[in-house]
């Protein structure tokens, strides 16, 4: 839902149980030779006893901000990077999803210690796409926020603010959720 934070800004505000809830915005961006996203973002809490985050069984976040690259009609196939907030993760973590090496997970929030209190990212996307698959993207085709309990059965709740994807050359088609 949207909603108001303290100041009176406008946030996405989103909750799962048992299940993933998010929001997808589809970007149109060949040959990018810069991309940076910021945003802000809270959770209630982190998804506290989740310790097997890179099983498929804890593939579970509180909170995840994600970026899709190079999309194939074979979903595995699709490259992304997704932030995440994790339960157990060390901060500064990057690893391969459980479900495809094609899907890079990157722990910039992990616990409680910051639960509750807004936390502002910035990221060069692209530069985490190199270090990540070895060499440039091709495109960027979305931006997408998520919260995910599907695979532990846990519940979470987060919201997103002033998420925004300054690149170069500048999109040449944006499409409004």
């Amino acid at each position: 839902s949207v909603g108001a934070d303290e100041t009176g800004r406008a946030v996405l505000h989103a909750r799962s149980v048992s299940a993933h809830t998010g929001l997808l915005r589809p970007q149109k961006l060949p040959s990018p030779t810069s991309a940076t996203l910021c945003w802000r973002w809270k959770v209630r809490q982190a998804l506290t006893g989740n310790d097997r985050e890179r099983t498929q069984a804890g593939d579970d976040y509180a909170a995840r901000v994600f970026v899709v690259f190079e999309t194939s009609v074979w979903p595995l196939r699709t490259r992304a990077i997704n932030y995440v907030w994790a339960a157990h993760e060390v901060v500064g973590a990057v690893f391969p999803s459980p479900y495809s090496r094609n899907v890079g997970m990157v722990v910039l929030r992990s616990g409680d210690a910051e639960a509750g209190v807004w936390q502002q990212e910035r990221r060069d996307v692209l530069a985490d796409y190199r270090d990540f698959f070895g060499e440039p993207p091709t495109c960027i085709t979305a931006v997408a926020v998520l919260v995910d309990t599907d695979n532990t059965g846990k519940s979470a709740e987060a919201w997103f603010a002033d998420l925004s994807l300054a690149s170069s050359p500048v999109p040449s088609e944006v499409a409004t959720p």
